[in-house]
Parts: structure tokens; sequence; C-alpha cells
């Protein structure tokens, strides 16, 4: 795991990520595999490159598979790039792609050369933890401070590491401190067993007597909690015993009832959903650095299911995906995944036969000349921002399956107002449409339509007197 902040992590580009480094000095054929990570926007590298204090490999990382799957990086970064290439990108990361790009809101299409916002990011880490029933406003901060105090205190023997190493992990400044950092580390459990506002709780934690309350977790079972415990379980097992055996009861049992009636549920809670495209593909790649990633994970967290029968072609039991590894074959391109698709608009992704790139409505920044790039965009392509089609190009059902109907049709507005009413006469179109903005256009050009008889006006609602 990587202690960024979160605008390092934003700010990630494809350049920055070597999926197949060179092999570090001394290295044996038996080594394990690792990706590299090059943070050059670190804070703290960005202040040595401003003087000149630069290393050849201070702001590069090398991630390693590791023990704890759920914050092994090289494992979940690779599983991320490989399904953004498929189902979002729909081609290859080039070079100035954001890892974490921009989706726009109608969750379809994204800006590939602009970053996820911070704020979009802090979104994510409350909707995970409130749905790990986690409470608590956590940052990014926190996982930086919690990451250093896991791997100074916390973690097995022979993992724990120096005051040196968690410095330069964490990317903080070589002179900073010491006793900056111990305390960045050591303060949190000093105000935790300095806290006596508990002191009236009927379960004493003892926090005072040990770090992070040891020593009310090491205590003895009391009799009354053993009362309480043992009480406890014997009604739930009354509980269970009740709903079980009422299943046998001829009158008490529901019309139908059938083990199928509880397949779906079932299904669903051992099965991972991917599209059909997904499995055709991993079929064809292997990838023993990171299965035995996923066959462990699976094993440990989920039963096994491989016989149990499902009538969904896009469903895969866990075991079975094989994420391609980062120097396998070539990928499959957005034209190949759409010519398997029979049925593009019921998949999970949004995939048009014929197509070789996702129809996309680039983003247009402000100005008084933001009218111009609607032009431009209508006439020509734009690869570079990802838009593959000219918009007089497109057809109407490519619109309705991005979902971008409403922006087409207001773009098109502007387009041929211009085009066809204007010749293209900039001076003309400028004259009768002086505001600036496209909204604001877009509202001048709408009225101008009414006026002529061009459309009809909606009738407002009258409110009577009260």
């Amino acid at each position: 795991m990587i202690w960024t902040r979160n605008t390092e992590t934003s700010n990630l580009q494809a350049k920055h990520i070597d999926l197949d480094p060179h092999p570090q000095p001394g290295a044996t054929p038996t080594d394990p595999p690792f990706i590299q990570l090059n943070l050059r926007d670190r804070k703290n590298w960005q202040k040595k490159e401003g003087k000149n204090e630069t290393q050849l490999n201070g702001h590069k990382y090398n991630c390693y598979p590791q023990k704890i799957w759920a914050i092994c990086v090289y494992t979940h970064l690779q599983i991320w790039m490989k399904f953004s290439e498929m189902h979002i990108l729909c081609r290859n990361y080039e070079p100035d792609d954001f890892i974490f790009p921009t989706i726009n809101a109608n969750g379809i299409t994204i800006q590939s050369t602009q970053p996820i916002t911070p704020e979009a990011v802090q979104k994510m880490i409350s909707k995970f933890t409130d749905s790990a029933g986690t409470p608590g406003a956590f940052t990014m901060h926190c996982f930086r401070r919690g990451g250093a105090q896991f791997r100074f205190m916390f973690a097995s023997i022979g993992e724990q590491w120096t005051l040196a190493q968690i410095r330069w992990w964490g990317g903080w400044a070589s002179n900073e401190k010491w006793d900056t950092l111990i305390r960045y580390l050591l303060d949190e459990l000093n105000t935790y067993e300095e806290d006596h506002s508990d002191a009236l709780a009927p379960i004493d934690r003892k926090a005072y007597e040990s770090h992070a309350s040891e020593a009310a977790e090491m205590a003895p079972l009391s009799t009354s909690e053993g009362c309480g415990l043992f009480k406890l379980v014997d009604e739930s097992i009354k509980t269970q015993f009740s709903v079980a055996f009422s299943h046998f009861l001829p009158r008490g049992a529901p019309q139908g009832f059938a083990v199928s009636q509880f397949s779906s549920p079932l299904v669903q809670g051992h099965y991972l959903h991917f599209p059909a495209s997904f499995a055709s593909f991993t079929q064809t790649h292997q990838s023993p650095p990171l299965a035995p990633f996923l066959q462990t994970y699976a094993h440990q967290f989920l039963p096994s299911v491989q016989r149990v029968p499902f009538s969904n072609p896009s469903s895969l039991v866990l075991d079975t995906v094989s994420v391609p590894y980062a120097t396998g074959p070539s990928k499959a391109t957005y034209a190949q995944l759409a010519a398997t698709v029979s049925h593009p608009s019921k998949s999970s992704g949004i995939l048009l036969p014929g197509l070789a790139h996702l129809p996309v409505i680039p983003k247009i920044s402000p100005g008084p000349d933001a009218w111009k790039q609607v032009i431009l965009d209508w006439d020509k392509a734009d690869p570079v921002r990802d838009h593959h089609y000219a918009l007089k190009n497109w057809k109407v059902e490519w619109a309705k399956e991005t979902k971008l109907s409403a922006h087409y049709g207001q773009q098109k507005m502007i387009a041929l107002e211009f085009i066809n009413i204007f010749g293209r006469d900039e001076a003309a179109f400028t004259a009768a449409y002086p505001m600036h903005g496209i909204q604001q256009l877009m509202l001048a050009i709408r009225n101008s339509h009414q006026d002529r008889g061009l459309v009809k006006r909606c009738k407002g609602k009258h409110l009577g007197a009260v």
C-alpha cells in the first residue's frame, strides 16, 4: 500500500506506472515480480526538485505481491487498469491518460485527460466506509497515518519498519524532525490512553493501562459477562431452531416451496458479475502472478460453488477469473468487444457494434469563444480529447445509448444555427448573439426559434391568488 496524499493519487498517470520494470541489480530469475510507481509529484519531491537536490530513485516505489490481499497495490492496480481499458476507456492507456479519470455525471462517458477530483475521491471513501459498517469521517490522511502506525507498531514480527523506512515510504522530508514523526505515530495512542471520557461506562476498557486497550481484551471473563453471553446464545439457538422447524410443518410451508427459490440470492452471494466479453477475454490469458491471490481470496472469503448451475452467461465464479498479466498478449479493442455482444443496450457496458471507440461529447472550457469549439466538435473529430466521431456524423441511437441526447441536442442547435442560418458568418452570428457562455447562447437561440415560430412556446402554469 502506498501512503499517497489525495492529490497524488488523483494526478497519477499511465506514464507514472511501469508494469514491466527492469529487474533490480543482483536479481535472480526466481525473484517475485513487481510493478514500479513513479510519484514525481509528491510534495517533498517537488521541493527537492526546485532546489536541484533530486535523487535517481527518490520517488520510485517497487510494489510486490503482498500476503494481505486487501492492501496489495500490485494486485488491485493491475485489476483496475485492465478493467478500465476494457470497459471504461475501451482502448489501451495512453501515457498522459489519468489512471483515475473524471467520469461524467451520466456515469458512462469519461474525460481521460482530466483527473478525478479530490472531492470525488473523498465521497467514494465515505461511501466505502459506510458500506463496510465503519462509522466515522475518514480521509486519505487517515490511511497515511494508519499505514505508518501499522508498519511501525502493529505489523507482525519481522514485518515492522524502521523510522527511516517510514519516513521514505510516506514521502516525508529527510530533514523532518524526529520528534515530529514520533508524535505523528504515537500521539494518537497517547490520546486514547489519557482519555477518561468513558469513566462511567459499565465495562471498564482500561485504556489507561495499555496501548489501544489491550488490557481489556486480555482480561478474564467476569461472571456477569458470562451469564449474559450464555443467555444471548440460548435465545439465538431457540430462534434458529424455531425457524428451521417451521419449514417442515405441512401447513406452515409456503406453496410451491423449492430449492430453486433460493438459487438467486445464493448465486448472487457467491458470484462476481462481469460483462460476457470479459469472460471470453480471460479465457485466453493466463496470469501466474495474480491468479494465486484471486484464488486465495475466493477460498478465504467465499464458499465453493463451482458446480452450482446459473442461467446468466455473464456470471463467473471468482475462482475462474484470470486477470491478464502486464506483459501478456495485446488487449482486445473496442470493436472486438462490441462484436461479441448481441444486445448492447442490455449489457453492463455500452457497446455499439461497428464502432472502434465509444462516442463521447468532450467537455468545453468556458469562455467567450466556447461556441467556436462547439462548431469544431460538430465538424471534426478530436481523438486527443477522446472525441473520435464528429457530431454531424452521429446517429440518433448513439446519443440514446450513451445517455447524451440532451447534450447532443444542445450542441446540434448551436451548430446548425451558425451553419444553416448564418452561413458560417462569425461577425453576423456574434452580432445576433453577443452573450457569453454556452448555456446563455443556447437559451438565446431557442428564444429566437420561438419568435420565428420554428418551435412552440411552453405554456407556464399560472398560480391564482391565495
